[in-house]
Formats: structure tokens, C-alpha cells, sequence
């Protein structure tokens, strides 16, 4: 992707001489950073889908390190023993903690649905361990689908009749197998969602939440995607859970609602997309005891405030000055330490520059936007965030107006910053 600066520079004679404004449209068409990002913008939000978490996880344990090693004569013992008629539950639950942290083991899925029905709750729960564990294995997950064992039925049973751990273990684990294929993880939607809406509605386990919350967001994901007006009765409860207050679930209700901008955008989608990005904004302060999880949502943020730019214009830029969320971007750069973060936040600047309206740019430039900009194009290794930032310098002198040009004139770092444009022959975007 090559940069050509001096296009600017002609731009910038063309800009302060105010001559034939129409000479815009055709300048930035010559600037192949501006065009190949606009050929991309779906793809760049489609990739930005998959850098939020893993669609799957598994449940760590602080009494039992992960790192803690079994050999293999300890995974044939234990085995030996969950076959065994005449093991003991002290000795069933030591054996099932070594086969976890083992491969999947796809012949004794069998063995597992009868440990996972047995009336002690301490079995099924560390049998459910076992499951999501090795759930992480795409082809053991389907097995659970395909086994000729009714898992699922299970799993409504333990939903029904056994204690908080249990159920949380069980939501858990069908968060995870719901990111498998559209043929299971509509299973799940159809036969758990209306139940976990209740669960979630009723219980006072905050882990349970928690586990509904991240199910329903990859219920979210895949190709074909769920339909729309279920998709939006999914992130609405996520956000309506998003009040008890809770970092991961605040974070885990974003993904979700970014996921949504993945989808065809109908006017009802872009509508809830406008409407709830103030809520979702004033719950930040929900993550500042948490500063890695802040990080993340903040990364989250800036990329659903960009996004919805590319389909909204200036009654959007003020709305965000309205709810303070200029202000907040204002010294952002300063005060974040991510380059995640760095590269939503250009993202953002990318397309806020974009509006072409001369007189929006005096309320930008007192932010002190347009100095973040630069300042990243002379700091930045982050490829990505080299690349919004000099998107985003490109687009805010394509637009802004006479004026915004002879302010920046005069200024060491915007000589620095051109300087550096000159001297980058290209810029990579890396897809993976």
C-alpha cells in the first residue's frame, strides 16, 4: 500500500488558494491509502470480529495449577479407575482432575455422559470440568452433538434439579459448543435460550451470569449469522445484564454488540447500534478498578464508535460531543498504554475525518485530535495503528478547511509527522 504525500501537498496549495472544491473528491481518489481502505472497510470490521477473545475457554482452577504435570502411567491409572465398578468418588474425582488435562479422549465419551448422570453432584461436576476442557477440540464437540447419547438432555436436567455450580459448569460448557457450526449452535439457541434468560433473570451466582453472557455472545458469532430480530433480543439482554455492575460481563456484552456490525446493517440494526452506544459508553467507569479489562473495552469501544461512523455524519460526531465522548478521546493517546487500544482509537479518528463538513473540524481541532494523530505517526512500531494514524491524518486534510491547514503550518510536529509520510515508501496491514 504505497503513501504519496505530495498529493497532500498539492491538495494544500489547492485548499488555501479555495479554489474548485470539487477538486477533493478527485484528489482522494488518487490516494491509493484512501481507496484500498475503502475497498476493504468490511473486511477490516469482519477480521476485527475474530481479535476479541477466543470463541472458546476453558475454566481455570486456582487450587490446581495449570501447569501441574501427569505422566502418562497416572493417565492409564486413572483411566483404569473411571472404568473400574468399584472405584470410589474420592478416587473417581482424582482421576477425572488428570484425564482434564489430557487430549481429548473421543472413546470415552460414553463413560463421561454416565459420570455426568450419576447421582453425586461432585462427579457431575468434575465431569462437566473434563467436558469443557476438552469442548475446546472442535471434533470432540461435535462428538458431544453426534454421540448417540443425549448430552443435551443432560444438560436440561442438571439445569432443572442440581445447585448453582452445576448449572454454571453446564452454561459454561454449552458456551463453548455453541460456537461450533449453525446446525448446533442453533440447537442450543433453540432449546437453552428462553430457560437461560430465566436463570440469569433468578440467580444470584454472579459466575452464572457471567457464563449466559458469554454463551449468547457466540451465539452471536457465525456464518450464516442467527436471525435479526433474535440477534438484537441477545445483545438487549446483555445489555440489560450489563447493570449488575460486572467487568467481564460489561466486556463480554461489548463483543457481543460489536458482533452485531458484522451482520447486514438494516435501518432497525443501525438504529440500535446508534441508540445504545451512550449506555454503553457511560459504563466504562464499570472497568476502572480492572486495568486489563479496561484496555480491552476501550479497544472495543473506539472500533463501534468508528464502525458506526461509516454509516452516520455530523448529528453522530454530536452526539458523541454531547455525551463527553470527544472529551474522553481527547488526551487519550497520553493515557493509554495499549497498542490495541492506539489502533481502535485511529480507527475512530480515521473515520470521524471523513465527515465533510468544514465547520466540524474547529470542534475536532479543540480536542486536540488531529496532535494525537501525529504524535502516533512519529511514535508508533504498531503497524495497524502506523496505518489508521496516517489514514486518519490524510482524510483530516483532505477536508478540513483553510484555516485548520495555517494552524498546523506553523508547528514543528506537523513538518515531523509529513517528513515521516515522505520517507515511508509502504505500509503493510496485517490480515492475521
Amino acid at each position: 500500500m504505497i503513501i504519496h504525500p505530495f498529493l497532500l501537498i498539492k491538495f494544500i496549495e489547492k485548499q488555501e488558494k479555495e479554489e474548485n472544491k470539487k477538486s477533493m473528491a478527485t484528489l482522494r481518489k488518487q490516494v491509493p491509502l484512501l481507496v484500498e481502505c475503502r475497498q476493504h472497510a468490511a473486511e477490516l470490521r469482519t477480521k476485527r470480529r475474530q481479535e476479541f477473545l477466543s470463541l472458546k475457554r476453558v475454566i481455570d482452577e486456582p487450587t490446581k495449577p495449570s501447569s501441574q504435570f501427569y505422566s502418562d502411567e497416572q493417565f492409564a491409572q486413572s483411566k483404569s479407575i473411571i472404568y473400574s465398578k468399584n472405584s470410589s468418588e474420592p478416587d473417581l474425582l482424582d482421576a477425572l482432575l488428570v484425564l482434564k488435562s489430557f487430549p481429548p479422549q473421543f472413546e470415552m465419551i460414553d463413560i463421561l455422559y454416565l459420570l455426568l448422570n450419576t447421582p453425586s453432584e461432585k462427579l457431575t461436576v468434575a465431569t462437566l470440568n473434563v467436558l469443557i476442557q476438552w469442548s475446546v477440540s472442535s471434533a470432540f464437540s461435535k462428538a458431544i452433538f453426534q454421540s448417540h447419547r443425549n448430552f443435551l438432555n443432560s444438560f436440561q436436567q442438571i439445569l432443572e434439579t442440581l445447585g448453582d455450580i452445576s448449572k454454571y459448569h453446564v452454561v459454561w460448557l454449552l458456551a463453548n459448543l455453541a460456537s461450533e457450526p449453525p446446525i448446533f449452535r442453533n440447537m442450543i439457541y433453540e432449546d437453552f435460550v428462553v430457560g437461560m434468560i430465566q436463570l440469569a433473570k433468578n440467580t444470584t451466582y454472579a459466575p452464572t451470569i457471567r457464563a449466559v453472557v458469554f454463551l449468547f455472545q457466540n451465539l452471536l458469532r457465525g456464518d450464516p449469522p442467527i436471525p435479526e430480530s433474535s440477534a438484537l433480543s441477545l445483545s438487549e439482554f446483555q445489555l440489560e445484564m450489563v447493570k449488575t455492575g460486572d467487568p467481564e460481563i460489561y466486556k463480554d456484552a461489548l463483543i457481543g454488540f460489536m458482533l452485531l456490525d458484522t451482520r447486514e446493517k438494516t435501518e432497525k440494526v443501525k438504529n440500535y447500534l446508534i441508540s445504545k452506544f451512550q449506555f454503553l459508553y457511560e459504563n466504562l467507569q464499570i472497568t476502572e478498578n480492572d486495568a486489563s479489562t479496561r484496555n480491552e473495552c476501550e479497544k472495543i469501544i473506539f472500533y463501534i464508535a468508528g464502525n458506526n461512523l461509516l454509516f452516520t455524519g455530523t448529528e453522530y460526531v454530536e452526539k458523541l460531543e454531547e455525551i463527553g465522548f470527544l472529551n474522553f478521546s481527547k488526551n487519550f493517546v497520553i493515557e493509554c498504554g495499549t497498542e490495541g487500544s492506539k489502533s481502535a482509537f485511529c480507527w475512530f479518528l480515521r473515520n470521524l475525518f471523513v465527515i465533510d463538513d468544514v465547520g466540524m473540524y474547529q470542534l475536532l481541532n479543540s480536542k486536540n485530535l488531529m496532535s494525537q494523530v501525529m504524535l502516533l505517526i512519529q511514535t508508533t512500531k504498531h503497524p495497524p495503528t502506523f496505518l489508521y494514524a496516517s489514514q486518519a491524518f490524510l482524510e483530516f486534510f483532505t477536508y478540513c478547511g483553510a484555516g485548520e491547514i495555517r494552524r498546523y503550518f506553523d508547528k514543528t510536529l506537523f513538518f515531523l509527522t509529513f517528513k515521516r509520510l515522505l520517507e515511508t515508501k509502504e505500509v503493510q496491514y496485517h490480515k492475521n
